[in-house]
């Protein structure tokens, strides 16, 4: 009876809440959904990779609330077409990453948080001109200023040219930090706000918008050649990897573009974990000459794998996705001196690429790796991901055009809300050192499952009887929070 009542007021919640995103303009895309799976999956996994390595810190519940806000923002950024709550969302993940950025309170920190927000600033500024603007939402009769002012914040919220500074200096945080919001959130809200508003458009601004990313991208690469602080170089591959994306939008290949920003999103993530975890074992090294010690060869295959799909390797998602883009461009029969400068952004891409690849050859000592379950599991699901998952998708990329009815997407944004009471629940207890220095470390050890089956078994049934006993406290205060704020906005 208890669970009857549970669940009928989970569907009261859950018809509330979508009612009211209706009314501020709900995204009923697959696309939107399908970046949402994908950005809870990295989530997770960074997730567990925090509890590894920022455990330790006097300020990790701050860390933790923030980074949760952090997903929340960006989960509704991915949904919502409406002005007003998609420019509260907008401004929310520039306020939420500063608080993020200058989580080690030094000066360096605050001077990276400082130019992280003012950066965003003049992005705001440009979406506000253009949401303002007397056709917003009648592409073909918009001027072209209204459009280069759109065009203007997606690259402030994306760091290209020419306000690229602010990644960098954002590099300051925590790595899981820049794990999350430099690969999957942050950096590529400006490409997703693309993809959902520059349906139409006129030849003479695609052109500017691919001169524009052919120009991040050889900046880049010619900082990165020059850079020896290994995390910066992944902010400038981060960097020269979305003014890829950005070239795909200009020809007008939105469904490849979002496929390869999934994709980025996945091995870029893995990549920022494996430099964490160098830095972590090196006690807080970031000089990419410093080479300690023989290198971890488990670490090493997932950084291989995250470099074959970088570079495209053979059976990759990342090879899927550029064989298509290049076949193409191959089939558009113009061949001009800009499409060599492609292509040696391609070639760059590779060499860069190799740099990474002498740091993890030979550069740290992993003793105590083998205490770290959250660590290897997070890891190799995102190695297992990021190479075969857009490999599986562009074999059957025809799931991607289906347009779902109401019913399915109310199952799916069903299931959403009790992931988002699952991580609510993690942290929540949080601060439980038994509950996460032993019971989830055993769960995620393969041989203590296989001599204490009992033990795992038990486990699990006490989290189920756990979680459904905070999900039945928590949901009469959830449900009377949501109806008051729903009531404040229709009031």
């Amino acid at each position: 009876l208890m669970i009857l009542v549970f669940l009928m007021k989970m569907f009261n919640l859950y018809y509330e809440f979508y009612f009211c995103l209706m009314f501020f303009g709900l995204s009923m895309s697959f696309s939107s959904y399908f970046f949402n799976s994908i950005l809870i999956l990295i989530f997770l996994l960074v997730f567990m990779f925090s509890l590894f390595y920022m455990k330790n810190y006097l300020f990790f519940m701050y860390y933790m609330y923030m980074f949760f806000c952090f997903l929340m923002m960006m989960f509704m950024l991915n949904l919502i077409y409406g002005f007003h709550l998609l420019f509260f969302v907008w401004d929310m993940l520039g306020l939420v990453s500063y608080f993020l950025v200058k989580f080690y309170l030094n000066w360096e920190a605050l001077s990276g948080a400082l130019n992280t927000i003012f950066s965003n600033r003049i992005g705001d500024f440009f979406l506000i001109y253009f949401f303002c603007s007397e056709y917003k939402f009648m592409f073909s009769l918009m001027d072209m200023m209204s459009i280069l002012f759109l065009f203007m914040s997606c690259l402030t919220k994306s760091s290209q040219f020419p306000f690229f500074g602010w990644l960098v200096k954002a590099m300051v945080a925590p790595t899981p930090v820049s794990s999350l919001v430099h690969s999957s959130t942050l950096v590529v809200s400006g490409c997703f706000l693309m993809y959902i508003y520059f349906e139409n458009y006129n030849f003479s601004f695609m052109m500017f918008l691919f001169l524009i990313s052919l120009l991040g991208m050889l900046i880049s690469l010619m900082l990165i050649l020059f850079e020896i602080d290994v995390k910066k170089m992944v902010a400038y591959s981060t960097m020269s990897q979305v003014s890829l994306i950005f070239l795909f939008f200009s020809y007008g290949w939105f469904f490849w573009s979002l496929l390869y920003l999934i994709n980025h999103a996945l091995f870029k993530s893995l990549l920022f974990l494996l430099v964490g975890t160098k830095i972590f074992y090196e006690n807080g090294n970031q000089d990419s000459r410093y080479k300690k010690s023989e290198g971890n060869n488990f670490i090493f295959i997932l950084f291989m794998l995250c470099y074959f799909s970088l570079i495209g390797m053979m059976f990759s998602g990342g090879m899927m996705i550029k064989d298509q883009i290049l076949e193409l461009k191959m089939l558009i029969g113009d061949f001009m001196l800009l499409d060599l400068l492609l292509f040696f952004c391609y070639t760059g891409t590779m060499i860069y690429s190799f740099k990474f690849l002498f740091i993890f050859m030979k550069s740290f000592n992993l003793f105590f790796l083998k205490y770290s379950y959250l660590n290897f599991f997070s890891m190799f699901i995102l190695s297992f991901f990021s190479y075969y998952y857009l490999e599986i998708i562009v074999w059957n990329f025809s799931l991607m055009n289906v347009n779902f009815s109401e019913e399915v997407i109310f199952w799916l944004m069903l299931l959403l809300s009790f992931i988002y009471y699952f991580i609510f629940f993690f942290l929540i207890n949080i601060y439980n050192e038994k509950f996460l220095g032993v019971w989830l470390f055993k769960m995620f050890s393969f041989f203590i499952f296989l001599s204490n089956l009992d033990f795992y078994l038990m486990w699990m049934i006490f989290s189920m009887e756990l979680i459904l006993e905070k999900m039945m406290l928590l949901s009469k205060k959830i449900i009377l929070l949501m109806k008051y704020f729903f009531y404040m906005f229709f009031l």
